[in-house]
């Protein structure tokens, strides 16, 4: 199992506690692969909205600084998760739904493992996300990953956005199959839900 794959599956494992993805975190920096690095960062925010109790954020940050002291931008994410323990329900979507917007204002080029995944945020918050991606998509049109990751939000959610993505991507990059292999993936998804 290659570094992208442990990490995507440590960030996948919804009963892997964050602190557990440190060691891979820190492999990742070594490696020197800033596209991981961005994966290890939204994989770490995600973790991090669902630390339930003082105690946990208290190893985590604890973790973070011992281990990964020149980062300090990772503490700054998990802090997200800290603060989010302070909140009430109402104001956890809130906060879920502007770090959702937020990553994909400042990293629209990064793979992002959301959780709840997109079909589970409210409509509401759904419509923000969209907004965002649209406009990225604008700025960034000559830009396969940003398509991808664009049409990987609205996957479930707007077949017809998402269709319209991957194709552009097949336009982008028209020896790459997996464009052509997605948008089949997307109507099937549709056809049978």
């Amino acid at each position: 199992m290659n570094k992208h794959q442990e990490l995507a599956f440590a960030i996948a494992d919804k009963d892997l506690p964050a602190v557990n993805l440190i060691p891979i975190i820190r492999s990742v920096i070594q490696s020197g692969d800033s596209r991981l690095l961005d994966l290890s960062e939204s994989g770490l925010l995600t973790k991090c909205f669902n630390i339930r109790t003082d105690r946990e954020w208290s190893n985590l940050s604890q973790r973070l600084t011992r281990t990964l002291p020149g980062l300090p931008h990772l503490q700054h994410v998990a802090m997200l998760g800290r603060l989010f323990l302070d909140y009430s329900i109402t104001d956890r979507d809130l906060i879920r739904r502007d770090c959702i917007v937020h990553l994909i204002r400042v990293r629209p080029h990064a793979l992002m493992h959301l959780d709840p995944p997109v079909s589970e945020i409210a409509d509401e918050f759904f419509a923000d996300g969209a907004k965002e991606w649209r406009l990225q998509v604008y700025k960034h049109q000559s830009s396969p990953s940003v398509i991808k990751n664009a049409a990987m939000f609205f996957f479930r959610r707007e077949q017809m956005s998402a269709s319209e993505l991957y194709r552009r991507g097949e336009l982008l990059e028209p020896d790459n199959m997996w464009w052509g292999e997605r948008l089949s993936l997307l109507n099937a998804f549709h056809l049978g839900g």
